[in-house]
């Protein structure tokens, strides 16, 4: 019977550990910086998906989300919060969920977790590329089929208050509508740095 490993190992390969075991052999993965992991099944929006944690230093695996279609899910980087979306009513709902307490709370974005990346200064902060309109259709399937495309703004939100507010707009800034992926923040978080899916195209913005 053919089993799923999840293994971690030194960049150039060696020292390799297997962490988990299991008879589900396609998890999708999201590593803190702590000694948790954040696995939920490969999303669609067609069917339910499940997140879990998993402690790297004993095995251990706790269900934390439950049915929720479409789901994806980035951890920061102390395993406090996951950002996680799901495909709702031919739309995108998104969520902060607290590992802490169990809380889950609708955040005043629609995006698809893909789309996010966590702060390297503030463990409440996240930055997401949030699409201006969503067209109906079923997600995160479409966009990752490519038959929908976005045009985003990039927002700064405090999960633990739910404020909000766009830092860039790329209509605004370079003159074009871009559909973001890849995002990341420098250590710093004075440098955002992403990818436009148009195009392929590697940008860097330098904020405020």
């Amino acid at each position: 019977i053919l089993t799923g490993r999840l293994v971690e190992s030194n960049m150039d390969g060696s020292g390799k550990t297997n962490i988990l075991s299991t008879d589900f052999k396609d998890w999708r993965i999201s590593r803190s910086s702590d000694s948790r992991t954040f696995l939920f099944t490969a999303p669609s929006g067609h069917v339910p998906g499940h997140g879990f944690i998993l402690n790297n230093t004993n095995g251990s695996l706790s269900n934390v989300l439950n049915n929720m279609a479409g789901l994806t899910g980035t951890i920061n980087r102390t395993a406090s919060h996951i950002l996680a979306s799901a495909g709702e009513g031919q739309s995108v709902s998104t969520y902060s969920y607290s590992i802490s307490n169990g809380a889950r709370e609708l955040l005043p974005i629609k995006t698809i977790s893909d789309k996010c990346t966590w702060s390297n200064v503030d463990d409440n902060i996240i930055y997401c590329a949030v699409p201006n309109t969503i067209p109906q259709g079923v997600y995160p399937d479409d966009w990752y089929q490519g038959l929908i495309s976005f045009n985003d703004r990039v927002w700064r939100i405090d999960v633990s208050t739910g404020e909000s507010n766009v830092i860039l707009d790329p209509q605004t800034e370079a003159i074009q509508s871009m559909d973001i992926i890849k995002l990341s923040v420098s250590p710093d978080d004075s440098h955002i740095i992403f990818v436009n899916k148009n195009d392929l195209s590697l940008w860097m913005y330098k904020m405020e």
